[in-house]
């Protein structure tokens, strides 16, 4: 295992700034010209140093633990980037973007184009994504997982933000079901009932090489 000595990154210790609330980044790593490149070396260099075969378990756990922390950092301010153009640039214009910048793909760069538009909408979850309290997996629960209107009504609840910060992914989906019930006035499930039913679909196709695909959307109970 290795040992990250902050002093040997960072020249002066520092208190981080709160998310969104700016930082000069004139200089950066040893003093040398903070660049993309230069951010992708740090990083590169200190997980790749990692030798996850001989690490004791508490010492891996951490390690798993900061990178979760580290992944909803770069999520959070990859959404501020990509919010920043939304009032002059539609979200198709800024989907391509993201096509063309990484390389990911037209759905991924949709649902990360969305997310950074509701981010943008509630600070407090995004400091939240940003800091560490709460990952990826509560943002989607939110993003991908309600409708437009409840999606923008859910990240500015503050009963939403403290479910997400005191619940793993999972439990907080579960209770995402519920805030959705409610919300829609919907808690004996009636009208979900009926919109699942509306939405009924099967439909086949045939591969190139005669096996049959089968694509569909059915009731819980079918």
């Amino acid at each position: 295992s290795i040992v990250v000595d902050v002093s040997q990154v960072v020249p002066d210790t520092v208190t981080p700034c709160s998310y969104g609330g700016g930082m000069d980044i004139s200089s950066g790593v040893n003093g040398s010209a903070a660049s993309p490149e230069g951010f992708v070396a740090v990083v590169a260099s200190t997980v790749g140093g990692l030798v996850w075969g001989s690490m004791p378990v508490g010492e891996r756990q951490a390690w798993l633990s900061a990178l979760t922390t580290a992944e909803g950092a770069i999520a959070a301010s990859r959404a501020g980037g990509v919010a920043c153009g939304a009032g002059r640039v539609g979200a198709a214009e800024r989907t391509a973007e993201l096509v063309r910048a990484t390389g990911m793909s037209g759905r991924d760069a949709a649902g990360v184009v969305k997310t950074a538009d509701v981010l943008a909408v509630a600070p407090e979850v995004a400091e939240s994504l940003a800091t560490g309290a709460i990952t990826t997996g509560h943002v989607d629960a939110i993003v991908a997982g309600l409708g437009a209107g409840e999606c923008l009504a859910a990240v500015v609840d503050p009963a939403v933000l403290a479910a997400a910060v005191s619940e793993g992914v999972d439990g907080f989906k579960a209770g995402m079901r519920g805030w959705q019930a409610r919300y829609n006035d919907d808690v004996d499930g009636s009208r979900l009932a009926a919109r699942q039913h509306v939405r009924r679909r099967l439909a086949w196709s045939t591969t190139s090489d005669g096996m049959v695909r089968l694509s569909g959307e059915l009731t819980p109970e079918v």
